[in-house]
């Protein structure tokens, strides 16, 4: 009995010190940004206000999949506003996993972000892989790359 107690415990420590299932790559601080990532990579590129946060609560009552990936994902409300790629409506729904160790990304109510998504089956996702970003210093730099300054015409 004491040793079955023993590594039970054993097996939840080893789950506790466990790297987080999410471990994607992301841009070194300080490095150049331009080759990190591509607008071919994302089906919709644009900056948004996120106006609400929807998180499921409970289990999924049933066996579909439709209800447990609706239970597994959190939909951001985002106020769309200047568009790099796609053409989403004005107000959309974002989805991510509900988890940031399952990629999912941090959306804050009230808060502006630059969004990289992907559509899949009509619907637009993000990750916390994704150059998405909260707004501020280093989303003014993806936008920098996103729009290039225009040459000077020449005479």
């Amino acid at each position: 009995m004491a040793w079955s107690v023993f590594l039970s415990f054993a097996a939840l420590c080893a789950l506790l010190n466990a790297e987080p299932v999410c471990s994607c790559v992301r841009a070194t601080p300080g490095t150049p940004l331009a080759g990190t990532f591509s607008l071919t990579s994302y089906d919709a590129v644009f900056e948004g206000q996120v106006i609400e946060r929807f998180t499921p609560r409970g289990l999924p009552t049933d066996d579909s999949t439709d209800r447990y990936q609706a239970w597994s994902e959190v939909r951001a409300t985002v106020v769309v506003g200047r568009r790099w790629k796609g053409a989403p409506p004005d107000t959309v729904f974002v989805r991510t996993s509900i988890s940031t160790t399952m990629c999912g990304f941090e959306f804050t109510p009230d808060r502006r972000f630059l969004i990289f998504a992907h559509l899949y089956e009509g619907r637009l996702y993000t990750t916390k892989c994704s150059p998405s970003t909260i707004w501020g210093p280093h989303a003014e730099e993806l936008v920098r790359v996103l729009d290039p300054p225009k040459p000077e015409p020449t005479r």
